[in-house]
């Protein structure tokens, strides 16, 4: 191993060798080290391969899966201080990589860091001040966002105590950079979540302390259940965190003598970031090494789907779709597209058994693996959207609020990011007439996610004939019977009316 490790070391160390010698140097030192004990003599040179690759282009992925297997290699030896003293010498290369502009290796850093917090006292201690008082102050806004998730992930899964994180994580929910602010509320509100009410209320007087502007002070509080004497109305930050059940839709305010006003010119809508999405956020992804590793994580799956759902197996169910879900916010849905859709659809009666589960947490697990994969993979999912969409809409009708709401929400992600079939259109007119309300109520927000993402392409819906589809959908929900739903489809007729004028005056 010390052999290879000081070919991979020379081959990064001379500038003149071909990026194909370096990669197949330190894959062959990669292997070694994850079939064969790592004697202590190789351990630092290993770790100077890894500190240059990860600083060298074209081989910074090769660096972190090196990375990878000699952390679990050394934590199977129990050489945790030689692994403690070596990977303090990384902390400077690592934080360039959390301040990557490519994501995928920002995600890469935070995991090997997340990795590092297990292996002693000593390492838990270099960790948490290298994040707390490098990271997080840091001025490029991409390392602080991947320290704020790192913070989350220490936090909540391996049991940091975060109070000394807690002036540093309040100073981000004033930061120049929106995409900082909205990931610093995400946190907050994660890692307070199940805290106690005193914990609550200190972090009320660091923000307050801290100066934190009011509608963002009033949006984490409320999120935290912490009572507050005023609020103000919610910040662009705010409204881009909240959850689509709390929008309020301005069109659906005004009184009809004014909405044609108002359909002249719509206000730019801020798409709010779904529970989902905060949750893909705070997930540490899974990177995939090959096209086989991929294909065996799936084929290890398989069984815990077979037949019905039982005590024996809904929890082996839940924690596969929760890797599923780390596996797409990897490297999977891109380096390994077709094997990994291929994959998907193969496991797909598994994954509905676990969106149809009647265990409230399977459930909503599964759906939002099908929110992930939309927003992943877009059109690639076109050829499951028929089967998923049939399952949803028909769950949408569900007795359980919490299955349904999930359910409301998978059936706009695909409606949003699916490839536009009249197929959709039809699904959205039968649950407009469908018996039960909410189904009913769920199609007028489905046809507006229709008509934002799609209604400039007219010729397409209009050779499908998909204008008189939306156009039933639409006098389904003006008649009808539920006040909601008419309330609910009156600003959807203005947006209808706006692109179809002389069909919205019949």
């Amino acid at each position: 191993m010390e052999n290879l490790a000081t070919e991979a070391l020379s081959g990064l160390q001379q500038h003149n060798v071909p990026i194909e010698t370096k990669l197949s140097r330190l894959t062959t030192l990669k292997q070694e080290i994850k079939h064969r004990h790592c004697p202590d003599v190789a351990i630092p040179k290993v770790f100077h391969v890894v500190r240059l690759a990860l600083a060298t282009p074209h081989v910074v992925d090769a660096g972190f899966s090196i990375l990878g297997h000699i952390t679990k290699r050394l934590m199977i030896q129990d050489h945790h201080n030689a692994l403690h003293s070596n990977t303090l010498k990384l902390f400077p290369v690592l934080l360039e990589r959390l301040g990557d502009p490519k994501v995928r290796l920002q995600q890469r850093a935070v995991a090997a860091l997340a990795d590092f917090y297990t292996v002693n006292d000593a390492s838990r201690k270099d960790l948490e001040l290298f994040v707390r008082d490098t990271a997080l102050p840091n001025k490029n806004p991409r390392t602080k966002r991947s320290a704020l998730q790192w913070t989350a992930t220490a936090a909540t899964e391996k049991g940091m105590l975060f109070r000394s994180f807690v002036p540093n994580l309040v100073g981000c929910l004033e930061d120049s950079d929106g995409e900082v602010r909205q990931t610093a509320q995400s946190t907050i509100i994660r890692i307070f979540q199940d805290s106690s009410t005193k914990s609550k209320q200190d972090l009320q007087k660091v923000m307050a302390e801290k100066g934190v502007r009011k509608s963002i002070e009033s949006y984490v509080l409320t999120e935290l259940g912490v009572s507050i004497n005023a609020r103000t109305a919610p910040s662009v930050d705010q409204q881009a965190m909240s959850t689509s059940h709390s929008r309020v839709d301005l069109h659906a305010e005004a009184p009809l003598s004014t909405q044609t006003k108002i359909a002249e010119a719509p206000p730019p809508e801020i798409q709010p970031m779904s529970v989902a999405e905060q949750e893909a956020a705070q997930l540490t992804p899974v990177y995939i090494e090959s096209a086989r590793d991929l294909e065996d994580t799936f084929r290890e799956m398989h069984p815990w789907f077979d037949g019905k759902e039982a005590e024996s197996n809904w929890l082996k169910r839940e924690k596969s779709i929760e890797k599923l879900r780390r596996i797409t916010k990897g490297n999977a849905p891109h380096e390994y597209t077709t094997i990994f859709l291929t994959s998907i659809k193969a496991l797909l009666d598994g994954i509905l058994k676990t969106v149809n589960s009647l265990r409230t947490t399977v459930c909503t697990i599964g759906c939002h693996l099908v929110q992930d994969l939309a927003r992943v993979c877009g059109p690639g999912l076109d050829n499951m959207v028929e089967i998923l969409l049939q399952n949803l809409i028909k769950l949408c009708g569900n007795t359980k609020k919490i299955s349904a709401s999930k359910s409301n929400d998978t059936v706009n992600a695909i409606m949003a990011h699916a490839s536009y079939h009249v197929r959709l259109l039809q699904h959205i007119q039968s649950a407009s007439s469908d018996k039960n309300v909410q189904p009913r109520t769920y199609a007028c927000g489905w046809l507006k996610t229709i008509l934002a993402k799609h209604g400039h392409s007219r010729s397409a819906i209009e050779h499908s004939g998909g204008i008189d589809l939306i156009e039933k959908t639409v006098k389904n929900g003006l008649n009808d019977s539920n006040p909601t739903v008419r309330e609910n489809m009156r600003p959807i007729y203005w947006t209808f009316a706006k692109i179809w004028g002389d069909r919205s005056e019949t």
